[in-house]
């Protein structure tokens, strides 16, 4: 009989899955940065291996007081590194570091009921004038909804929120086949969202709104917490 060396030897039941690592993340910016700052956060934290429990503002005078709470897959806390590494570029970050937790997360979906109006989503300013959209202000929305409503367009105003990147440096971030990015940046430069500059040899890309990075991170949470209609329950045809 014929026996398998111990460091070959079969093993029984599931493998063993790295614990969860718990972390809080602190941030203390002035209130104009604030909007910027939590966008970057929803977009830096919402990648796999990565999950975002909660993210909670307090405002003090002209000083804002952000606080995340996100639970990793394993003990790689690159992400962190790499989210703090991106804050400390952004003016106006006056404190800013993180740490782990001792404690578990709460449940994601209990956590997210209970959230109160002190931690509201939404990162951009809402109309409040009871007047409706005038014609040319909704032809105006429908035509950038449409613009923005494609895979790779969203991957790029995404990859380019707070950087400058050339089209082989989006191609490799994306995905995708070089023709296809250029089509894409041509629709968003077209739409005014992109702009390009020269820098020696190299082409440079960048947003030209500082509201994207927000209206992503608003377009992540809806798709994240909108529950679709009961099969065979069409609702409202439009």
């Amino acid at each position: 009989m014929r026996f398998l060396p111990r460091t070959h030897a079969k093993k029984n039941g599931p493998p063993t899955l790295p614990a969860p690592t718990p972390a809080t993340i602190h941030i203390h910016c002035d209130h104009q940065a604030a909007a910027k700052i939590r966008a970057l956060c929803l977009l830096a934290l919402s990648r796999p291996g990565t999950h975002l429990q909660a993210l909670h503002a307090v405002r003090h005078g002209a000083t804002v007081h952000l606080r995340a709470t996100v639970t990793l897959d394993g003990p790689d806390t690159g992400p962190l590194d790499h989210l703090v590494d991106q804050l400390s570029r952004v003016p106006y970050v006056r404190d800013l570091h993180w740490h782990h937790c001792r404690t578990p997360m709460p449940d994601t979906h209990a956590h997210q009921q209970g959230r109160g109006a002190a931690d509201a989503w939404v990162l951009l300013p809402v109309r409040t004038a009871t007047a409706p959209f005038a014609d040319v202000e909704v032809g105006a929305m429908v035509a950038m909804l449409k613009t923005l409503a494609g895979p790779i367009r969203i991957q790029l105003l995404q990859a380019l929120a707070f950087q400058e990147l050339s089209v082989g440096e989006l191609t490799e971030r994306v995905s995708a086949h070089y023709a296809a990015v250029s089509q894409s940046l041509a629709r968003l430069r077209a739409a005014g969202l992109v702009t390009v500059r020269r820098d020696g040899n190299r082409v440079l890309f960048r947003t030209t709104n500082p509201h994207l990075p927000s209206l992503l991170a608003t377009v992540l949470h809806l798709a994240a917490h909108t529950t679709p209609p009961e099969p065979g329950n069409h609702g409202d045809q439009c």
